[in-house]
């Protein structure tokens, strides 16, 4: 699973994870607010794509426009309020092996 089916799945469970929504040209983001902007791909290689991690909504709207430009096409922009984390993990499950990664405090 990528990154682009892994914020879907997120939803689709419904369980307590970041609270993603999809970056358009007409999207509005609060100013008192930091912002985490991400890019995913529908399909290839989907490590290291460009980010903006706990950005102002200026730079956050300028990042997401011009991911936006470049990865429109080949998946989606997602955004979602900055936060530090209390608890994070990855659940990699597939027909070869099952990796659990798990992380306390703050990343």
């Amino acid at each position: 699973m990528n990154k682009y089916m892994g914020f879907y799945e997120l939803k689709a469970l419904n369980i307590p994870s970041v609270p993603w929504e999809l970056f358009t040209n007409d999207t509005v983001l609060d100013e008192g607010v930091l912002w985490t902007v991400r890019v995913a791909t529908a399909a290839g290689n989907d490590l290291n794509l460009p980010r903006a991690v706990g950005v102002d909504h200026t730079e956050a709207l300028m990042k997401g426009r011009e991911y936006l430009r470049e990865y429109g096409e080949k998946g989606i922009v997602v955004y979602y309020p900055y936060f530090i984390a209390e608890k994070s993990g990855v659940l990699d499950i597939n027909s070869q092996r099952t990796v659990i990664e798990a992380v306390d405090c703050d990343l």
